[in-house]
């Protein structure tokens, strides 16, 4: 039995509501209700409360890591470069499919030396082309312009295309998930969708410039 069902049967066993369990634990009803049906990782400072205020032995959560030495995550580097540097995907849909943090996919990206993609400020994208010296030089050369070449639009599709545009354009991420949701009829689009977008769009545009083509 896992951590998560013994704490639903001894909560069912004192007849405690999950919100008066929560509230007793000083956790959101949510948390436990992830908890029970085993849907995510909670944090070891949420099992410490459950355990200071039931009075529980800490070994209950063993499966979990609490009470003991938290072992290291491995992650093999070819299916860490395959899906980050390849297919792109971003560290969050890494973690979701190993079922760890983002920041242990950071961390084992970091320890191979896998080079990150260019990173975001809370507010909106950094304009940098540093990453990217094939495609720095053209818009040094180009300016702007280079968006709107036909080659480049063919080489991008129009959901990568416009997250890219509005990235040259200054908006933010908020802003372009707005404008993003509007243009294409999408029902939500989040700050991770658009940045996804706008790295997937900067790569193509820079391995075909690498591999010798003119925009």
């Amino acid at each position: 039995m896992k951590s998560g069902e013994r704490i639903e049967v001894f909560r069912r066993a004192v007849y405690l509501s999950r919100e008066r369990f929560a509230y007793i634990a000083s956790i959101c009803p949510t948390t436990l209700y992830l908890l029970e049906r085993d849907r995510t990782l909670p944090r070891a400072r949420t099992l410490q409360k459950i355990v200071d205020a039931f009075h529980f032995e800490p070994s209950i959560f063993s499966d979990l890591g609490l009470g003991k030495n938290p072992k290291k995550i491995e992650i093999d580097y070819d299916f860490l470069k395959k899906h980050y540097s390849v297919e792109e995907q971003t560290a969050q849909q890494i973690a979701g499919k190993l079922g760890c943090s983002k920041s242990v996919v950071l961390a084992r990206l970091k320890e191979y030396g896998i080079e990150r993609r260019p990173r975001f400020r809370q507010n909106g994208a950094v304009f940098s082309l540093d990453p990217y010296p094939c495609l720095k030089k053209e818009f040094a050369l180009q300016g702007q312009a280079v968006l709107q070449y036909p080659r480049v639009k063919e080489l991008l599709k129009p959901k990568i295309y416009f997250a890219l545009a509005c990235r040259f354009v200054g908006n933010t991420l908020e802003e372009t998930a707005v404008l993003s949701s509007t243009e294409f009829g999408e029902p939500r689009v989040t700050r991770e969708m658009v940045r996804q977008r706008q790295n997937t769009g900067l790569g193509r545009l820079e391995r075909y410039l690498i591999n010798g083509n003119n925009i």
